[in-house]
């Protein structure tokens, strides 16, 4: 009985947080139009309460504003403030990267290593970037572990290490785990190599989840010829193509998708 109702409390835990992500990123849209139209004291409350909130890509819109001067006076040192807080939320590298164009490479140094040193991944994840060999990789794994999956993805790419010590596979399927698309669309990749078709369309489905363009993508093309050992089916073709052109993908569904359809619906129409 309690590990059902700690099921059942996972669970609620699990969709609250999504219901609090897709609320940030609404409220972050709203700010950016409020910014993009000159609306500069709209703008400012969306970012402040969502900086506020952790949500690191507020953080970073504001730190801007007070870089540009726009709705404030402008302050360097309050906008690097802003920076470092988006850094260290592990969300993107966005903060992390204008950081480093404000800051010394020895000041961004102590700052990195400081996050790391807490078990912040990003601050790991900078860390690695100019090591090599087992440094590197342990530096891209702890990022990976601690929050930042794009570790994951990076490391798995690298050649010049102990891949005994670092699968390829085990590595892109923590990163996958922890939400890296990139991570999961290449695992898809591997294991279409492999022939392992339905786990493959299974990491392809995973990355389209998490808005993965390339992979709802190729999904669309994977139902609409009924390959690798999956059905021909027109209608979750379509949902795929439309979700990949949806997220900036240019007549994905093609001519070619597009008439079998309308053949199809035709059809059905006849034989009413």
């Amino acid at each position: 009985m309690k590990k059902v109702v700690l099921i059942i409390s996972l669970l609620i835990s699990v969709n609250l947080f999504a219901d609090l992500v897709s609320e940030q990123k609404a409220m972050h849209k709203e700010g950016m139009v409020a910014l993009r139209g000159g609306d500069y004291k709209e703008a400012i409350k969306k970012f402040k309460e969502l900086c506020e909130d952790g949500y690191g890509l507020g953080c970073l819109k504001l730190g801007s504003m007070y870089r540009d001067g726009k709705g404030f006076k402008k302050d360097i040192d309050k906008a690097i403030e802003l920076y470092k807080k988006s850094c260290a939320s592990n969300e993107n590298t966005s903060g992390c990267y204008t950081l480093t164009k404000m800051l010394s490479k020895k000041e961004f140094n102590t700052y990195v290593t400081k996050l790391c040193d807490k078990n912040i991944g990003v601050g790991c994840f900078y860390l690695a970037e100019p090591e090599k060999g087992e440094k590197m990789a342990e530096l891209y794994m702890k990022a990976c572990d601690n929050g930042y999956p794009l570790g994951c993805y990076t490391l798995s790419k690298k050649r010049d290490i102990d891949k005994e010590k670092y699968p390829t596979k085990k590595v892109l399927m923590k990163g996958c785990a922890f939400g890296n698309k990139s991570a999961c669309m290449r695992l898809g990749h591997i294991l279409i190599r492999k022939k392992d078709y339905l786990k493959a369309v299974n990491y392809f489905n995973k990355a389209c989840d998490l808005d993965g363009s390339a992979a709802c993508s190729r999904l669309s093309y994977i139902y609409s010829d009924g390959k690798y050992g999956i059905d021909k089916n027109l209608t979750i073709a379509k949902i795929f193509c439309d979700k990949a052109e949806s997220l900036g993908m240019v007549n994905i569904c093609g001519s070619k998708l597009n008439k079998e359809i309308l053949l199809l619906k035709e059809a059905k129409k006849g034989k009413k």
